[in-house]
C-alpha cells in the first residue's frame, strides 16, 4: 500500500502528469502521503512491551512509597542507621 501511495504521489506532483484541469492548491494528496508515513513512524517506534525502564521504576516507586512509613514504624531505629551507613559506605 505504503509503495502505491508514494509511486502515484511521485507520478503525479514530482514527474507533474497530473490529469487535466485538476488543481494542485487544496489537493488533499500531499497530506495523506505524510498521515501515512507518521503512521509507519509510530508503528515502528511501538515496543513488544508497551512499558519502558524508566515508566516500571516509577510505578514501582509509587508502590513502595505508601509502604516506607510502616516500615519504618515497625524497624527498630538501629537497624535502620546501620542499613543506611552499610549502603553509603
Amino acid at each position: 500500500m505504503r509503495c502505491r501511495e508514494e509511486e502515484y504521489c511521485d507520478t503525479k506532483w514530482i514527474r507533474a502528469q497530473r490529469p487535466e484541469g485538476e488543481e494542485i492548491l487544496g489537493n488533499p494528496d500531499p497530506s495523506s502521503l505524510v498521515d501515512l508515513r507518521s503512521s509507519f513512524q509510530v508503528i515502528r517506534q511501538m515496543g513488544i512491551v508497551p512499558i519502558d525502564k524508566p515508566t516500571l521504576i516509577t510505578l514501582a516507586l509509587a508502590a513502595a512509597l505508601p509502604m516506607l512509613p510502616v516500615i519504618l514504624l515497625v524497624t527498630p531505629a538501629d537497624e535502620i542507621v546501620h542499613a543506611v551507613l552499610k549502603m553509603l559506605g
